[in-house]
């Protein structure tokens, strides 16, 4: 996080733990659409004349469909299938701009950077030239036009203005707003003005209930795009080309039974679970899969979990080897396909 915007930040009551912020002095009001610092999110910036050519042979998603009016879901894969890093990306004038966990983009810089040179290609972490906002709430739309900026209608469509970008956030529950850093503190100050400040966990209740998960440092290279459901949320092109990993995700996607993926659970109550965290099932040895994702960093309660289908077939998942905490199914906002077994 850039020391100037921190220090704003603190200046406007901001409760951090390291780079998150956990909460402001003022509990959100129900009746306005909150507004949420990003930090624990960065932004890749890609330019160079074979950028297209570079990203179409390493990205799931299909390059053609990314525009300066149109973000795409994707994920960039080892030869392996394992994801190194999936993201929002779209373009800015001829260059492409990538929304991923900050702490993913060393290793994905550094993956990449190794092809970028046959394009010439410029691979950079621009995460301190920017300062990325989400306004979250059913009254996203009002807010937007009360501050004179446009709103959309459709899914990670991207409007630019005053060098904002500003993209629908999928379930139309609100906006990602990439602001240049010498601007974010007159919009963080305006948005104020319409919206209540909120901590980072407002963006993960998100997240968890749009059934996302990012790749972070901790699970780069462990999971396939499947295992997080991307063919389910327009994640995977199936119709382009070749790209690094593509046979894995292919075979497993028409030729193989995936037997885990990314689930929506309720906590038991008063119960505590970090990232990383194992699941158990009484059917069998070791754990049935772990967590990924939190929907608050202090007091969650509910996640999103990659699990064996089996074991959630079963009924059968708990938070403990004792098995004394069983977690609860919850559902996804979209719809699931091709279950394996």
């Amino acid at each position: 996080m850039s020391t100037s915007w921190s220090e704003f930040l603190e200046a406007q009551g901001a409760q951090f733990n390291d780079d998150q912020v956990l909460a402001f002095p003022q509990p959100p009001l129900s009746s306005q659409p909150t507004l949420v610092d990003l930090t624990p999110m960065g932004i890749i910036h890609i330019s160079g004349e074979g950028s297209d050519k570079l990203l179409q042979g390493q990205l799931t998603c299909d390059i053609n469909q990314v525009s300066e009016s149109q973000a795409q879901f994707g994920a960039y894969c080892t030869p392996k299938g394992r994801m190194i890093g999936n993201f929002w990306i779209w373009r800015a004038d001829d260059d492409f701009l990538l929304f991923l966990s900050r702490n993913a983009i060393e290793h994905f810089i550094q993956t990449l950077s190794k092809y970028a040179v046959f394009y010439k290609c410029s691979i950079s972490n621009h995460s301190q030239k920017w300062v990325q906002l989400a306004i979250l709430g059913n009254e996203a739309n009002t807010t937007l036009s009360q501050t004179g900026l446009p709103t959309t209608n459709d899914k990670l469509q991207v409007t630019t203005q005053n060098q904002l970008q500003i993209i629908n956030l999928p379930g139309q529950q609100g906006y990602l707003i990439n602001c240049p850093i010498d601007q974010a503190e007159n919009y963080w100050l305006t948005f104020s003005k319409h919206c209540s400040p909120a901590g980072y966990g407002y963006w993960q209740h998100y997240l968890v209930d749009q059934g996302i998960a990012w790749i972070n440092q901790q699970f780069q290279e462990k999971y396939i795009p499947q295992q997080f459901n991307m063919q389910f949320i327009e994640g995977i092109s199936f119709k382009k080309g070749c790209y690094t990993g593509q046979e894995i995700v292919a075979r497993t996607q028409y030729l193989g039974k995936l037997k885990s993926r990314l689930y929506h659970i309720k906590l038991p109550d008063n119960a505590t679970a970090l990232p990383g965290q194992p699941l158990y099932s009484p059917a069998h040895n070791s754990s049935v899969g772990e967590i990924i994702s939190l929907n608050h960093p202090t007091h969650s309660t509910e996640a999103l979990a990659v699990l064996m289908t089996k074991a959630v077939n079963n009924d059968d998942v708990y938070l403990d080897q004792d098995l004394s905490k069983k977690v609860q199914l919850l559902s996804l906002p979209y719809t699931i396909t091709n279950e394996g077994s």
